[in-house]
């Protein structure tokens, strides 16, 4: 009888440290992976002819989505803007690092910035545009093509840069050890809080 029951009582316990064991859960705050993103800040992405420098990132946890918000200054062609490109994502979990993937749902927002000789340059210009609308249309037009190209080059270059580098890597190096045996079970978004559940 008493081997049943000490039988019975290492059974229990095996249990107990088996589901102990197997079932980890890591928490990451919206304040800790901000910290994080912020010691990286101010970041400078090489473009094809177009200087881009990444001034700030903020990230916004809430009703199960992450957003993120870039705010950026480009410059090509001697004419410089600055913006917001804003972007929800898909988390990944790899190898203790959390990175941004399948961005989308993107808007860029573009605020041209004038130096006094682009300036004095368009002043001039302006005197043309008066006198001869084919300059003026020539001019509206490099604009633009000026515009859509700093966008598709922050656009790819912003994706390229998140989908290469991790917003947060797991500090813990024990937890990390641990990891090894371990598999993500679930990732969970709550409330100003990401959730990372692994087990066996």
């Amino acid at each position: 009888m008493k081997k049943v029951v000490i039988f019975s009582l290492l059974f229990l316990i095996a249990c107990v440290g088996y589901f102990i064991l197997s079932n980890h859960t890591y928490e990451l705050t919206e304040k800790d992976i901000q910290a994080q993103i912020d010691k990286k800040i101010p970041l400078k992405l090489d473009g094809k002819r177009v200087d881009i420098l990444i001034e700030d990132i903020r990230i916004d946890i809430q009703d199960n989505n992450l957003k993120t918000k870039v705010y950026y200054e480009a410059e090509t062609l001697g004419e410089s803007f600055n913006g917001i490109y804003t972007f929800n994502s898909v988390l990944l979990f790899e190898e203790g690092s959390v990175y941004l993937t399948d961005i989308k749902d993107t808007e860029i927002t573009m605020n041209p910035i004038e130096s006094k000789k682009i300036q004095g340059i368009k002043n001039l210009i302006d005197k043309y545009k008066q006198k001869d609308e084919r300059v003026k249309k020539m001019f509206e037009k490099g604009t633009e093509t000026v515009k859509e190209k700093i966008k598709e080059t922050v656009n790819q270059k912003v994706k390229q840069h998140f989908k290469e580098k991790p917003i947060y890597v797991l500090k813990d190096k024990s937890f990390k050890h641990s990891l090894v045996s371990l598999a993500l079970k679930d990732l969970v978004l709550e409330e100003d809080k990401i959730v990372l559940k692994f087990g066996l």
